[in-house]
């Protein structure tokens, strides 16, 4: 019998976003500022902890061939406390991609955007803005900060990103602005996270924005707005928005559009400014009785009711 045989190719995320261009391979878990054009940096395996009050990434000075990957890493307790992004702050010029990190306890301080990044490449449409199969959580702190993800200019995709439990006064989802290319957020989670004021996401400027496949649940908006579109417009398909509190679920400004299609939601609720639009297509509303109620007994046993319009299930643990 002949064996049978597994062959496997590894996966080199610099060639494929960057090709074969020469890099500098950075590993160390402290401070990268970075301040000369033309400079190529994949930052991997690295673990960054504890650095202040500047953040961690910092590219201050950028071209059109300024390039960065950053993979594989993790962002514990990194703050900028004057800077924008705690994590990542790249601006005006280049290219970034971010793949499989973690980030917690981050964070900027006062008005200042990005708990995770501040990024904002090449204003060109073959300039990489990705983030992709990362996790941001706990970040923050409450009325501090803006715009988990603050991302600006180029091909903006985010895929298979979870951002929850955040702290922010607004945005501590994130903010798109002057995308071109239309974005695309696609298989993301946004959950329980808090803004004092504000968005949860917003849009801004001429282009079509998809949201795809995406949770958008039990976030606290402060009787505010979950999804803001400013002069643009977004498509979510196939997503859930539901039990975030809010004064709105979706927003439009300035003959922007919001089109809202084969999604679960606990109400359309929407509000239009200055010519914006709002349409619903096969949607379907979820009522309160799908929710979770839970229940302590004892201080050890803790009774998670999944209340269905045709059945109760109970779960102990």
């Amino acid at each position: 019998m002949n064996p049978i045989l597994f062959t496997t190719v590894a996966f080199d995320p610099w060639n494929k976003f960057y090709g074969n261009e020469e890099k500098t391979i950075y590993k160390e878990p402290s401070f990268l500022y970075v301040d000369k054009k033309n400079q190529k940096y994949f930052v991997t395996c690295t673990n960054f902890k504890n650095l202040s009050p500047n953040g961690t990434i910092r590219f201050s000075q950028v071209d059109a061939d300024t390039k960065l990957l950053v993979y594989m890493c993790t962002f514990f307790s990194c703050i900028a406390s004057d800077q924008y992004g705690a994590a990542i702050y790249l601006f005006n010029d280049g290219s970034v991609v971010q793949i499989m990190n973690y980030i917690t306890q981050c964070q900027v301080k006062g008005s200042y955007y990005g708990h995770h990044c501040y990024v904002s490449p090449s204003d060109t449409a073959s300039s990489n803005n990705f983030i992709k199969c990362t996790s941001i959580a706990q970040c923050g702190q409450y009325n501090q900060g803006q715009n988990t993800l603050n991302l600006e200019d180029g091909a903006i995709i985010i895929k298979g990103v979870n951002i929850s439990k955040i702290n922010a006064i607004s945005g501590a989802a994130l903010s798109i602005n002057s995308p071109d290319t239309n974005p695309k957020i696609r298989f993301c989670n946004f959950a329980d996270n808090t803004n004092s004021d504000g968005y949860l996401i917003r849009t801004q400027r001429n282009r079509e924005t998809y949201i795809l496949k995406t949770n958008i649940i039990n976030n606290n908006c402060q009787g505010n707005v979950v999804i803001q579109e400013i002069n643009g417009v977004i498509n979510v398909d196939k997503c859930a928005v539901i039990n975030n509190q809010k004064q709105y679920n979706f927003q439009v400004i300035d003959d922007g559009s919001i089109i809202v299609s084969n999604s679960y939601h606990d109400g359309i609720y929407g509000a239009s400014d200055n010519g914006g639009n709002l349409e619903t297509t096969m949607t379907q509303q979820i009522n309160t009785s799908f929710c979770l109620d839970y229940k302590t007994i004892d201080n050890s046993i803790r009774e998670t009711h999944v209340i269905h319009p045709r059945k109760t299930i109970l779960r102990r643990r």
